[in-house]
């Protein structure tokens, strides 16, 4: 990472430069910092995850030559925020679990109801899908607190994962148009750990995970593969010429619930924190910075 960095500076010695978690991190964030400044000018670096964001912080930090200047980093709270580094002005990390949480929401649903799915003009059928919406995301949640509790408990423990965290709804839940409900496997198969939490480890921390909230601070990457599935179902909804939830409505366009990272992003909004970091890095900048993109 210092390298990428070095060869950024050796073309641009004053460019400001956005270190990431990883790819998926760009998408919102490109949508986000066009929301907040279209013009600005900058960098991304890609880092590979949370520890190699924060690691190679601490190694400019005690870097000599200058190549710390006008890098900011970003990075997901989780259940470990900062990991006991000392956060800083060049430093963001979000305020929910991560940037995922942001997308499951209903400002991004109202989007796509009226882009995507063709509800424009259909206030009352919109208020009724946002209702539905509530009742299963809410009951996802519920279904998926078992598995929160586990990763939390391990990142608050120290605890190694033996393997990756499922990337595939099926594993988490079986999500339905109408109805979200549990699957046949146990947590311990889902989220599995190189040791198990004991009795007196679980007690000890259950308070401050029970104070969590849910919408905001269980992980975001399950929660973003319910909507996508959900929305996915909404759209085979949208085009049935019987369906009851859309009952009434035109149908002369096909409508398309199958939406990439990118089409969720673009309907986003970026929450204020992130705003009023942005605000203070290009407040302190020349009134014609010498930046660049690629």
């Amino acid at each position: 990472m210092k390298s990428k960095l070095a060869g950024i500076r050796s073309h641009c010695r004053d460019c400001i430069v956005f270190a990431f978690e990883g790819i998926e991190d760009k998408t919102i964030y490109f949508h986000w910092l066009r929301q907040i400044n279209p013009g600005m000018k900058y960098e991304f670096l890609v880092c590979s995850g949370k520890a190699q964001v924060l690691e190679f912080r601490e190694l400019l930090r005690r870097d000599l030559t200058g190549l710390r200047d006008s890098i900011f980093f970003f990075v997901d709270r989780d259940f470990d925020d900062l990991r006991g580094v000392e956060f800083g002005d060049d430093i963001f990390m979000t305020e929910t679990y991560s940037i995922e949480n942001q997308l499951v929401c209903h400002k991004v649903l109202e989007g796509i109801m009226n882009v995507d799915l063709h509800c424009h003009g259909e206030p009352e059928c919109r208020r009724t899908v946002l209702r539905k919406f509530d009742e299963l995301y809410d009951s996802f949640l519920s279904i998926t607190e078992a598995l929160n509790r586990r990763i939390f408990l391990a990142r608050t423990l120290s605890i190694r994962n033996s393997k990756p965290f499922p990337d595939k709804i099926r594993l988490l839940a079986n999500v339905e148009l109408l109805h979200v409900s549990s699957t046949d496997l146990d947590p311990m198969q889902i989220v599995v750990l190189d040791r198990e939490p004991t009795e007196q480890e679980v007690s000890a921390h259950e308070d401050a995970f029970k104070t969590l909230n849910r919408r905001d601070r269980y992980r975001g990457k399950f929660a973003l593969l319910f909507f996508q599935r959900w929305l996915e179902l909404l759209g085979e909804e949208r085009n049935k010429p019987d369906s009851e939830i859309f009952k009434g409505l035109e149908r002369k366009n096909t409508a398309n619930g199958r939406l990439s990272l990118d089409s969720l992003a673009a309907k986003s909004v970026p929450p204020e924190g992130f705003k009023n970091f942005i605000d203070r890095i290009f407040s302190k900048l020349p009134a014609t910075p010498e930046v660049s993109v690629i």
